[in-house]
């Protein structure tokens, strides 16, 4: 029996269903603050394949975010080429970082960022992200 199944008979409550995941290695890049754009771009496919998603359907992405000129700007794009591609006009994809409302938790930053998007879901409304200039 899947959790999702157990919660349900069991009448606890659902915030959010994780449909697929995926994980790859950065390969060549400049380092750590410098990740490489075409394994984003990978990684995202494949996490979309794996969740039986179009890309294109999704309103919202939690983004690693840290806050670095170079860094943050790849990650942009790299949604900007997988999840725009065939998006309707008017349909914007939304983005944010739990990062510029708390900081950086190290092994935790992903977690806490997968509580945010539940938690939004939950409630309906996005929480804004600080320090947000348009690009």
């Amino acid at each position: 029996m899947t959790p999702l199944r157990v919660a349900l008979e069991r009448g606890l409550p659902v915030y959010c269903l994780i449909r697929g995941s995926a994980v790859n290695n950065d390969g060549l890049s400049n380092g750590l603050t410098a990740p490489n754009p075409r394994a984003q771009e990978t990684l995202l496919r494949a996490a979309y394949r794996r969740a039986g998603l179009a890309p294109w359907l999704v309103d919202y992405v939690e983004c690693h975010g840290t806050g670095t000129p170079l860094g943050d700007p790849i990650e942009a794009k790299a949604l900007g080429t997988v999840l725009g591609r065939e998006r309707e006009p008017g349909n914007e994809l939304r983005i944010g970082s739990v990062k510029s409302n708390i900081g950086h938790l190290e092994p935790a930053a992903g977690v806490a960022g997968l509580v945010k998007v539940a938690l939004a879901m939950r409630n309906g409304i996005l929480p804004a992200s600080l320090h947000y200039s348009p690009p």
